[in-house]
């Protein structure tokens, strides 16, 4: 494997400071931005993805149906180009069936090429003194990034990662932010975070509970929703300091979700696992991926759906926090070597297709692909002024922000400071100092995604823009003024 130099990941550090979003959002199990009554989010993000028939079904059936309101249904597929023998040069159309994925609208992350495992080495996954480096991390992370755009997915629109294994650790965090992911959905929620319970979406920021590591403090910044969780913690006495997570800023978490076991079923699987039977019957949770709904909690397909259709509406019932549902797309398709998961490949299927169906019958359910989820979360709505459309990536402006300008007046030609300029914000509205005459503006967040727009027939003076920011999260974000197509003003904005 070839390592960065020194010099590059300077320039890389360098890179992630200019990219990190200044966007701030403390980890809180209520909506953001004082939503009454959020969207109940899905999540289903989708590792691996290395068997062509597996991608191509999972994506058709997620685009061909609609959630209740008769939207389009959006996933994520966090994927593998190099792991093991399944690459995307040796299995027939495999780059393809992500190609067309990416087409129908879903959204293409990042998971490793060769499904690295950041902590521990595969011969022993628990020697916790084992870890690759943030160089290491970026190669591999890289190798994937550089094959999507060679397959036709633009850089801009490669949003989001997830760790193998969940295995996070701070080195990952920070080849995240050399890449300049947007966001992360490698942490677990923890386990007091039930159904219904659990935070939203949050950023690896220093805020109050998040404190940076310290020489008093080698535990770090550990996530604050994942304190209570195993890998949260960090592993004392092993000579590694714990897993110490520090400030990063601008990076989101997207928790992954926990699955709660219907009612109807805690008495037969507490008799398949009878040292938890306790702990099910009074609502023992389970890790929120398929492979954990089998291997850990041994459910067959309808106690699968049971607990899935469940868990959604606890969460829908609950705070509406996302939910987040990790599955493998080749696992439908391909044997697999669970030798505890007694479902064939046509139940599997079966099991995922009804949840879908069922889910996509409740109404504010949407099916949505992960960083919709963020772009909600830093310009949110009421569930019912929610549409896929505003928030799905082709309908967000994306990767470049208004280079500064000098200001003047573009109808006489006379530079003149006081004839366009920001005025404040009262109210929640934008005020600015404008001549007379026809204006669009428009407000970025740092990453180039376009957050608002409004038109404006302005009176020479101040004018109140209709551009509500009270519900917007808190941060630095870039106003850009434009008459006739020409920016005559572009201005950092703080929202508090």
């Amino acid at each position: 494997m070839k390592f960065l130099t020194t010099t590059m990941v300077v320039l890389l550090a360098m890179t992630a400071t200019l990219f990190a979003q200044v966007t701030q959002m403390k980890a809180s199990n209520k909506a953001p931005s004082g939503i009454i009554n959020p969207p109940q989010f899905i999540i289903v993000g989708s590792d691996d993805n290395t068997n062509t028939e597996g991608v191509n079904w999972m994506a058709n059936l997620m685009s061909e149906g609609t959630n209740e309101n008769g939207t389009k249904r959006y996933m994520s597929f966090y994927v593998n180009s190099r792991s093991s023998t399944d690459t995307w040069e040796k299995v027939d159309g495999l780059s393809n069936a992500v190609f067309n994925a990416y087409e129908l609208g879903h959204e293409i992350g990042n998971h490793t090429a060769t499904h690295l495992r950041f902590v521990g080495k595969g011969t022993n996954p628990e020697d916790f003194t084992i870890r690759k480096s943030a160089e290491e991390i970026y190669a591999d992370m890289k190798e994937v990034s550089d094959e999507m755009v060679a397959i036709g997915i633009p850089k801009e629109h490669q949003f989001g990662f997830r760790t193998p294994f969940l295995s996070y650790s701070d080195s990952a965090f920070t080849a995240m932010q050399w890449i300049g992911f947007l966001y992360d959905c490698s942490i677990n929620t923890s386990y007091s975070g039930t159904s219904g319970k659990a935070n939203f979406p949050y950023t690896l920021d220093s805020l109050d509970g998040q404190k940076p590591s310290t020489a008093k403090n080698t535990k770090g910044n550990i996530p604050p929703d994942n304190t209570a969780n195993w890998w949260g913690t960090g592993h004392d006495g092993l000579g590694v300091g714990g897993n110490p997570i520090r400030e990063h800023k601008g990076l989101w978490t997207i928790p992954c979700s926990k699955v709660t076991i219907a009612d109807e079923d805690t008495t037969d699987v507490g008799a398949n696992l009878p040292s938890w039977a306790s702990y099910i019957k009074s609502g023992w949770t389970v890790t929120g991926l398929d492979y954990n709904l089998w291997m850990e909690a041994y459910l067959d397909s309808a106690q699968s759906v049971r607990a899935l259709v469940n868990t959604v509406n606890k969460h829908l019932n609950g705070n509406r926090s996302p939910f987040s549902l990790g599955v493998h797309s080749q696992y439908y398709f391909t044997p697999s070597d669970m030798p505890l998961d007694p479902m064939s490949l046509e139940r599997r299927q079966g099991m995922f297709e009804e949840f879908v169906r069922q889910a996509s019958l409740i109404p504010e359910v949407f099916f949505v692909s992960a960083d919709m989820v963020i772009a909600w979360m830093e310009d949110p709505c009421e569930a019912e002024d929610f549409t896929i459309e505003r928030y799905h990536r082709d309908t967000r402006a994306g990767g470049v922000v208004p280079d500064p300008v000098s200001i003047s007046n573009k109808i006489t030609g006379n530079k003149s400071v006081s004839s366009v300029s920001f005025a404040g914000i009262k109210n929640g509205q934008i005020n600015l100092q404008l001549q007379a005459g026809n204006y669009s503006v428009e407000l970025y967040n740092l990453n180039g995604r376009l957050i608002r727009k409004s038109n404006i027939n302005a009176k020479t003076g101040l004018n109140v823009v209709n551009m509500k920011t009270d519900k917007l999260s808190k941060g630095i974000f870039v106003l850009n003024v434009k008459q006739n197509g020409i920016s005559v003003l572009s201005n950092k904005v703080t929202i508090k």
